[in-house]
């Protein structure tokens, strides 16, 4: 196996298994933003020394590669969502429940009957987000090509 598709495994089980809210949401935006950074080091190597300038930020690399057509809207939305959610744990040490919870229905997981997705915990909704998102990322950027997660499903303008 290759480094990438270890470490895909790894992340696989440090998500599914992650029994604390804290550790699930910081691992799952740490790999997240792990593979964004291969992202752009790949398909803009010119723009690689930006990676290491402290203001470059996960949702400026969500909003460059979404921008440029790299992620579709529902993985755009849910690295954003994923990414709100690691801010309100690492500022917070009490973090609103109420607005965490609103930002994992936000999240988008179109293959789902709604029955089944209306039917999860905000815990376990997280945990099938966070590795369909990351996983794509990784095998759009494997295959050298944009994400294609069904790319019919829209998020409003207003939702970006």
């Amino acid at each position: 196996m290759n480094e990438i598709a270890d470490l895909t495994d790894d992340m696989i089980k440090q998500v599914l298994t992650a029994e604390k809210e804290l550790n699930l949401f910081i691992t799952a935006h740490l790999y997240l933003e792990h593979f964004l950074d291969l992202v752009i080091d790949e398909k803009f190597s010119l723009q690689e020394h930006l990676l290491d300038v402290p203001y470059f930020s996960t949702d400026l690399k969500l909003r460059i590669l979404h921008g440029n057509g790299f992620l579709s809207d529902v993985l755009y939305m849910n690295g954003k969502m994923m990414n709100e959610i690691r801010n309100k744990f690492a500022h917070n040490l009490n973090p609103n429940q109420q607005s965490i919870a609103a930002k994992i229905e936000k999240m988008i997981l179109p293959w789902h009957p709604q029955s089944i997705v209306n039917s999860m915990d905000k815990f376990e909704k997280y945990k099938s987000v966070a590795v369909v998102t990351i996983t794509n990322v990784k095998n759009a950027l494997e295959e050298n090509r944009n994400t294609e997660f069904y790319p019919e499903v829209k998020v409003p303008d207003s939702e970006k």
